[in-house]
């Protein structure tokens, strides 16, 4: 995967789906699996709920991390995750060793910690008490005869050793 630059037209257009899953977190940070999310980008809809645990204290519960949401022209799917927002967290961030990301090819590297929530992700049909805990879908080895690519865009919204990231798939129709 080639290294992208940060282009502020993509910041732009993914950073509100970000922000909404942070202003989801933040208006209810109890709330585990949102029926709705606030703030949602208008042409999108809201199609799972995203859950991980954190691994630190003696209490280990799903929280609300962000969403999987489908809409705009050409129809796109975005997943959302916000990045750090409580001190249990921010405990978790610590842990910043750089280790690969062999969930997808050329994952690159991240930091321990990211890698450990990230781990525990989970994902629930919106407002509703089940989850299924699983991985995402890995992207394809060959863009050729592929129905999605994958690009994941990382939006700043926390330090440098911190980024709060949009997968965005694109789908091509034959």
């Amino acid at each position: 995967m080639p290294a992208d630059t940060m282009n502020p037209v993509t910041a732009v257009t993914w950073g509100p789906f970000i922000q909404a899953a942070y202003d989801q977190y933040a208006s209810d940070p109890g709330q585990v699996n949102p029926a709705a999310i606030k703030n949602m980008p208008v042409g999108y809809t809201l199609v799972r709920t995203i859950q991980m645990t954190d691994f630190f204290g003696p209490v280990q519960s799903r929280v609300f991390y962000g969403f999987v949401a489908v809409g705009g022209d050409p129809k796109t799917a975005v997943v959302a995750l916000r990045g750090t927002a409580t001190n249990t967290e921010w405990w978790d961030d610590l842990h910043w060793d750089l280790v690969s990301f062999t969930q997808v090819p050329d994952g690159g590297k991240v930091a321990q910690g990211f890698l450990d929530i990230y781990n525990t992700y989970g994902t629930m049909t919106p407002g509703r008490n089940r989850a299924r805990r699983h991985r995402p879908p890995s992207p394809p080895t060959s863009r050729r005869r592929s129905p999605a690519v994958f690009k994941p865009v990382l939006i700043p919204r926390c330090p440098p050793w911190c980024a709060a990231t949009a997968w965005v798939p694109r789908w091509r129709h034959s």
